[in-house]
């Protein structure tokens, strides 16, 4: 086997480019490499515009494969190909469309070798070839993996930052570990041609532990069943403590089950940006223990938040704001996010989920300035917002509408020692069917309501029972100076709304 050169040149079509494998002196021995061609010449600008380039083959004795992330990539590549019988995959990206093609071919050294291929458009529920490739540094002959973990243990440089591409519908549990050294300085998960990973109800279909940052790009997350009482931690993904995973563009976690954390269970750095999502976005009803996207058993149908964990909404890194169009919407139980870390929202949607949108517990803070909380069902207290024993939401901006809940639509003070401290941001719409349509504070004696800015307005619950803010236990202190420029100072129950100007 020697190394040849790769030479390729696309000629435009709409459905159909041709590959022909031809022979060149390049070695003592005559070798072969890879002319694309086509029999339009008008397609210049077309192909410079391709991306997601893949060519994978596979003969008795040896693979090949090759991945380009645009077509700029192309230009120079280098890879290894022997005569014999081979199966060719070609497949490529044209603006949103996806096209690909396999055909068989006899390689013969000396000789011009035609392979023809009709790429045709896939359409989104096309089987693909179900492959791995590891591309260490954005090399252009990347190699070749039956699973992600022996990807992971192909890594040599911890000074690297690896990408492992991924196409297919991948069946079983996969796993991101280091068990003896760490090398890689990061690894990013790309889907190729809607590549899905499938527990296949075996587990948890991606488990994470290792300190190296991991991102998720373009890929599915599914199939993930884990509902032990004691182990049962995490459907979709699992991350351990100390790890930094970013859900960034395409990423979707959906279809798992788990006892807590059926989307995804966090004891390290949890970063959503892009269009992310953990659920169904598609949906506009609160979700249902038995019409839902992912279920958890006991908590968190969307995440699980481990005291050690945190969750960074609208972030790229701790420092870094990067939109959130996504977010997490129609999970089931319990809750959406259960929070027993700290949660950072600064964009993106908690949405239709049944049981809370959020539970804050264990001391845990949520700062929410974006973002909006909005048609989540609980048939207990907190609709969108639920606070537990010694938590603390600091509320700067965002929308908190068009919850339900018995107690507290909006928002529910739950538990002794929560202090809620509101600057910003509108609670608005919501219902509730006892008390405290916006926010209730309910049994809740040392805990605390402090609002200087923001706007409760609109909620409903019945008749003298705090369609906007309801007391029972809790301090309450409402105090500014609304648009007429008049001041305000509430400490009770109120059917009124409030709006304060900063």
């Amino acid at each position: 086997m020697t190394i040849r050169r790769l030479f390729l040149l696309f000629f435009s079509s709409f459905s159909v480019f041709l590959i022909f494998i031809s022979c060149s002196n390049l070695s003592e021995e005559k070798g072969t490499y890879l002319v694309f061609a086509q029999n339009s010449r008008a397609a210049e600008k077309e192909v410079s515009n391709l991306t997601s380039i893949t060519l994978h083959g596979n003969s008795s004795d040896e693979k090949l494969s090759c991945t380009w992330k645009t077509w700029s990539e192309v230009v120079s590549s280098k890879i290894e190909l022997s005569a014999g019988d081979w199966e060719f995959t070609l497949a490529a990206k044209l603006d949103s469309d996806t096209y690909s093609a396999t055909t068989t071919a006899k390689i013969k050294a000396g000789k011009e070798n035609v392979v023809s291929f009709s790429l045709k458009k896939m359409d989104s529920d096309s089987d693909a070839t179900s492959l791995i490739t590891l591309s260490p540094g954005g090399e252009d002959t990347p190699d070749s993996f039956d699973s992600i973990s022996e990807a992971v243990k192909a890594m040599t440089d911890s000074d690297t930052d690896y990408t492992i591409y991924i196409s297919g519908i991948f069946t079983g549990c996969q796993k991101i570990e280091f068990t003896d050294s760490v090398n890689a300085k990061s690894i990013t998960l790309q889907g190729l041609d809607s590549a899905v990973l499938d527990g296949n109800s075996e587990g948890t279909t991606l488990t994470i532990s290792t300190t190296v940052p991991v991102t998720l790009k373009n890929l599915t997350i599914t199939g993930g069943k884990n509902e032990d009482a004691e182990t049962g931690y995490g459907g979709g993904i699992f991350t351990a403590e100390g790890t930094s995973v970013k859900l960034a563009d395409g990423t979707l976690v959906a279809g798992n089950s788990a006892y807590e954390g059926a989307g995804v269970y966090t004891n390290g750095k949890l970063f959503m940006y892009g269009t992310a999502v953990i659920g169904d976005s598609s949906k506009t009803e609160a979700a249902t223990e038995s019409s839902c996207a992912n279920l958890a058993v006991n908590a968190g149908g969307g995440i699980c938040i481990s005291s050690s964990g945190m969750l960074y909404m609208g972030y790229s890194d701790e420092e870094t704001p990067s939109e959130l169009s996504g977010g997490v919407y129609y999970n089931a139980k319990d809750c959406g996010i259960s929070a027993g870390g700290n949660v950072y929202m600064n964009s993106g949607f908690i949405a239709y989920n049944y049981g809370k949108g959020v539970s804050i517990w264990g001391g845990a803070t949520v700062e929410l300035s974006g973002g909006a909380i909005i048609g989540n069902y609980n048939p207990n207290a907190g609709g969108g917002v639920r606070l537990g024993y010694n938590s603390k939401l600091n509320f700067s901006g965002g929308t908190i509408s068009g919850n339900t809940a018995t107690y507290g639509g909006g928002i529910a003070l739950d538990n002794n020692g929560i202090v809620v401290t509101m600057t910003g941001g509108s609670i608005s719409g919501n219902t509730a069917t006892e008390a405290g349509g916006g926010v209730s504070c309910g049994n809740a004696s040392t805990s605390k309501f402090k609002m200087t800015g923001g706007s409760i307005i609109g909620n409903t619950a019945p008749s003298e029972k705090g369609a906007n803010l309801y007391k029972k236990g809790a301090t309450i202190s409402v105090m500014g100076t609304d648009s007429n420029g008049t001041s305000v100072n509430i400490s009770d129950t109120t059917d009124a709304d409030i709006v304060l100007v900063n």
